[in-house]
């Protein structure tokens, strides 16, 4: 768990590190090593750390702690103990790439349709402060299907985020309930276009329900002055659906989704001491809308 700010935790923090547990007769014994990419720190030639160990223990419903923790004062972090002694140590590069290949095989109606998708997931510590994340071209077939909802009522249905990337260091940009991320690579606002206006020998043979993430890049930390300041951007594909002629055989496409472009800067300052906070936010989408629909296309052709 990260501690994002003096009340706040953050559960998604993943890092790669390593840990070994044994039983002794005095109990057990645990030691972990993690790495000093996964932590951020100043450039000193003495480094001071806040530290903490703590327990839960199930059977009593019990937190136990190193550095004594009073539950009546507000914040965490200043109750920490001092980690003394670290001393002539250099940040090495913070640069994680995880990069992908998947492959899929669908089968409707008796044909089989084959795809194969790559790309990359990239992590790079910028200085002490601050860290970028891109993803590009994410493939997200792994992720949990929402429940199926029935809204009858004229407002969104509002699905939580299960996406690793949306949901890592993100705490600057979900505050307040202003940015809904489910948005980038949901579901087309044009879905429902290709339904519309069809003649009596057309039926929609393929409508994508998700529009295609290019890129998405988020840049996120804080500054000695606790300012909070964070930075996103995504790219989505355009999305079309194919209209198959059952006479001739002919096809066209709808546009249901544009090239969309997301930009999101956000900044919140904590102050020194007191609970009192300001937070601001700027959200921006751009859509180049392109021609609705495109004139009969052979058998043969391919929708990208």
């Amino acid at each position: 768990t990260r501690v994002a700010e003096p009340e706040e935790f953050d559960d998604s923090w993943n890092a790669v590190w390593e840990s070994k547990v044994c039983r002794n007769d005095k109990g057990w014994i645990a030691e972990i090593r993690i790495p000093y990419s996964a932590l951020r720190f100043p450039k000193k030639p003495v480094q001071e750390w806040g530290i903490n160990f703590s327990r839960m223990t199930r059977r009593y419903s019990e937190f136990s702690h190193w550095s004594p923790i009073n539950v009546k004062e507000q914040g965490f972090v200043h109750q920490c103990g001092l980690l003394k002694g670290i001393s002539d140590i250099d940040s090495p590069l913070r640069l994680s790439l995880y990069p992908y290949i998947s492959s899929y095989l669908d089968n409707y109606g008796g044909s089989n349709s084959y795809s194969i998708n790559g790309g990359a997931d990239i992590k790079y510590g910028i200085n002490e402060s601050f860290t970028m994340d891109m993803t590009l071209i994410p493939d997200f077939g792994q992720v949990k299907s929402d429940d199926k909802v029935l809204n009858l009522s004229p407002f969104e249905t509002y699905y939580d985020e299960k996406r690793q990337f949306f949901t890592e260091g993100t705490e600057l940009f979900n505050r307040a309930g202003l940015f809904y991320s489910r948005r980038i690579g949901g579901e087309p606002i044009g879905y429902g276009k290709a339904y519309e206006g069809l003649d009596s020998n057309e039926v929609v043979e393929k409508n994508p329900s998700t529009a295609q993430l290019y890129n998405a890049t988020k840049i996120s930390g804080r500054t000695k002055s606790k300012l909070g300041i964070g930075f996103f951007n995504a790219v989505t594909a355009p999305a079309h659906a194919r209209i198959l002629d059952t006479l001739s055989k002919n096809e066209r496409l709808v546009n249901t989704q544009p090239l969309a472009n997301y930009n999101v800067v956000t900044g919140l300052q904590l102050p020194v001491t007191g609970p009192c906070r300001s937070y601001s936010i700027l959200i921006h989408q751009h859509l180049s809308w392109g021609i609705n629909t495109v004139s009969p296309l052979p058998r043969s052709a391919e929708i990208i």
